[in-house]
Formats: structure tokens, sequence, C-alpha cells
């Protein structure tokens, strides 16, 4: 999957596609692909997701319901989904990650970690401060391998803003704490061993 993060291009993925800041693409495994800058300069973050070997199953954890997006989700329609929606949205899902839009809109995120997958932001809107690291307080399952809990002691803080990337590493201590609302980002979650 690629995330525009800067710039616009042009992209073919079983076609062309006009893409800018914000816009996600995906491409389907061995799809042949290419991006050509337009004017100046493009950033892009290029998430790619090996799959499961043969006869294993990702490991059990909380997932968002199915999805299945198209080869390009534009910033427009991203913008619309967290206009129009009060709660998590699924945008994909496939055996071992899944892509769905997180929104806050006058809440904050839970104290929890992840056993069985590493997360990755790509933050769309808003501004807010991540905490990672350390341990969470008053830590209970809500299923196996997903503590939820009461804060975080010991963690690292840092802002977080329109245009970042995070990755989250499987059982790392996490918070999000919205500074401006909504604020929105596309979490992948990628189910690894």
């Amino acid at each position: 999957m690629l995330w525009i993060r800067k710039g616009s291009a042009t992209a073919t993925v079983s076609g062309r596609v006009e893409a800018g800041p914000g816009d996600l693409i995906r491409i389907p495994r061995s799809t042949p692909w290419s991006i050509e800058p337009k004017a100046g300069r493009v950033e892009l973050a290029d998430v790619r997701i090996e799959p499961l070997g043969e006869g294993r199953k990702a490991p059990q954890g909380i997932r968002p319901a199915a999805g299945k997006m198209g080869l390009h989700v534009s910033k427009a329609a991203i913008d619309a989904v967290i206009a129009r929606t009060e709660a998590n949205a699924p945008l994909h899902t496939q055996d071992n990650f899944t892509a769905n839009f997180v929104l806050f809109k006058g809440r904050v995120g839970p104290w929890e970690s992840h056993a069985g997958c590493t997360d990755i932001y790509l933050v769309q809107a808003g501004e807010g401060v991540i905490q990672t690291g350390g341990r969470i307080e008053n830590a209970k399952d809500v299923s196996p391998g997903e503590p939820r809990g009461t804060a975080i002691v010991g963690s690292s803080d840092f802002a977080v803003a329109a245009g970042d990337l995070l990755v989250i590493p499987r059982n790392a201590a996490h918070h999000m704490n919205p500074k401006s609302l909504p604020l929105a980002y596309v979490l992948i979650k990628v189910w690894s061993e």
C-alpha cells in the first residue's frame, strides 16, 4: 500500500491514477506498478506486507469488520468518511493485515498493547500526543494478547499531526490523546508471528 505524504504523482497500477497528499493506493501482490512525480518532489510511504507462510494463520487479536478497498482512495473520500462517521470504520481486510479509519471526536484512545500485531498509523487530520513504551497500569486482557488499562507509566510522548507516520511494534504500550478534533488516521494492523 502506498500513502502519498506530500506532493502529487501519477501512479500506474492496472491503469493510471492521479494521486495527491493523503491518498492511499493499494497494490495487489505481484502487480507491476510505477510512480511518476508531478511538478517537483513526491514523498510517500510504501508499506509492503509479506504473506504468511503456507498453512499458517494470522495470530488472534481484535480485528475490524471486513472491508475491501479499491486501488485508489483519495484524501477527499477519506475526509468524507471522517465527516460522516463517529466511530472506527473498516477500509480493507486480508489474512495478515487490516486497514481501518480511526476517528477521535471528543474522546481519547485506550491504553493498550497488541501481542499479535504491529500498528502503523498514517495520520490524516488533526493533532495529538501519542504515548509509547512503558507499562500499562491496571492491565486486563479484553481478548488474548490485547490488554487495556487506565494509564501508561514510563512512556515517551510524541506530538503527531496530519502527514505523520507512526509504527507501534508488537507488545508496545501505547495511547493516543487528541489535541485537536477530529483526529483521524488510517490504521494498518499487520499480524505476524
